[in-house]
């Protein structure tokens, strides 16, 4: 019997370093440097990988080259498009984010200029191009917009040490008057120093946003700052938050693929949290308007996988292409198609912190991408008619949304996709 026993001993030894070899080659056994907030996030086990499938519309492949540089190569059978759509440059700078509005004489896309933070809108039909206000503001770092006139601003202090940001509306008289332009001032409220996050609500009525000191706080109130509600306290300082639907706030960890990351759904009047997705590592997600779906991607050591979370189900399920949800939008329309833009090639390495950094930059193509029939579709392949390669991120639609409009990262240029046929 002792004898027994110790050939089972040595069988399962044996069994687990097998094991151990073979998932260390693969890149499966996570960094060891990940960091671990289990103690104050209770999650039960995240659940195992899933491997996105191949069918007659997706493929998807990983290869090595003969140098020696691991690159995760993604491909996808496209079957000629019959629509031809076509882009078009919207800013003629590095722009700051930007907002899509029906306003008289057309529909109109606003943005804020890199350089001097003057605010100009084109006609989305026409791409006539106009500024609207002179007043310069440096170092802005990014903008959202609640209507035509009014947005939050965000901008680095003048002293160099934390962020302000601005609720401002634009002023009903023009601030001077010229032959070709009517230029206004804006004029509005400061909220509480060094927001770290802002998100609108859904009727952009209402703001929600994060301040880090000692502990992170989340607060609720009007866009101007005022009826200031707190709904969330986290020692945790890096968070990502959106605002999908009336009643539920999502909170992300910042994505590393050196720490765990952690989705937790927020209801709006309780502030009680709901862990929904939890123990991935390089984790950033993009939960629909129906908090039905959630896109996310998770690090796989040499690239990252992306997979589509059925909340109803509760269980994870492949998406079509392979992208970070940064590089993507949910429609309003129809809750289970997604926009993406999608790296042709990924290179070999941690993410989503290489791409954040700026080590890595990708060469997308568009997709539109429906999780409930598990489709991708493609639309357009920049390159094709800019002779050059977009890496888009910031993607919004128009309330139509018969235009998709992203921000290139390579060079911060505002674009427009138009998702009707040009012919």
């Amino acid at each position: 019997m002792k004898k027994f026993f110790l050939i089972i001993l040595i069988l399962l030894v044996s069994a687990g370093g097998v094991y151990l070899y073979v998932q260390k080659k693969n890149g499966g056994i996570s960094n060891p440097t990940v960091q671990k907030i289990v103690d104050y996030f209770p999650f039960g086990k995240p659940s195992n990988e899933v491997n996105p499938p191949t069918d007659n519309n997706t493929s998807a492949t990983s290869t090595s080259n003969n140098s020696g540089n691991n690159q995760v190569i993604v491909s996808y059978n496209n079957n000629p498009a019959t629509l031809k759509l076509s882009l078009h440059q919207i800013s003629e700078a590095p722009a700051i984010s930007g907002g899509a509005f029906k306003k008289t004489g057309g529909s109109f896309v606003e943005y804020i200029d890199r350089a001097t933070g003057n605010l100009y809108e084109v006609n989305t039909d026409s791409l006539s191009r106009k500024r609207i206000t002179n007043k310069t503001i440096v170092k802005v770092r990014d903008a959202s917009w609640l209507t035509a006139d009014n947005f939050i601003v965000r901008y680095a202090h003048d002293s160099g040490d934390g962020i302000d940001s601005f609720s401002a509306r634009l002023a009903t008289a023009p601030l001077f008057a010229t032959t070709s332009e009517n230029l206004r001032d804006f004029v509005g409220t400061f909220l509480t120093p060094n927001v770290t996050d802002i998100s609108l609500s859904p009727k952009k009525d209402h703001i929600f946003y994060l301040v880090t000191d000692d502990t992170t706080q989340g607060f609720i109130s009007l866009p101007d700052g005022s009826k200031k509600v707190t709904l969330f306290q986290s020692p945790v300082s890096e968070w990502i938050s959106s605002w999908p639907k009336d009643d539920t706030i999502t909170l992300t960890t910042k994505g590393s693929a050196n720490s765990a990351g952690y989705l937790f759904f927020v209801n709006t009047k309780s502030g009680v949290m709901n862990p929904i997705l939890s123990g991935r590592a390089g984790f950033t997600t993009l939960t629909n308007p129906a908090l039905t779906k959630i896109l996310y991607s998770e690090s796989t050591g040499i690239g990252f996988n992306t997979n589509i979370f059925d909340v109803k189900l509760g269980i994870p399920l492949p998406a079509t292409v392979t992208t970070l949800p940064e590089k993507c939008v949910w429609s309003k329309k129809n809750t289970d198609i997604a926009y993406c833009a999608v790296p042709k090639t990924i290179p070999s390495n941690n993410y989503p912190d290489s791409w954040y950094q700026g080590i890595v930059s990708f060469n997308d193509s568009f997709y539109k991408v429906n999780v409930k029939s598990g489709t991708a579709t493609f639309l357009i392949d920049p390159y094709e008619q800019l002779k050059s390669d977009v890496d888009g991120l910031k993607l919004f639609l128009d309330d139509n949304e018969d235009t998709l409009f992203f921000t290139n990262k390579k060079d911060s240029i505002l674009w427009g996709l138009r998702l009707t046929s040009s012919s």
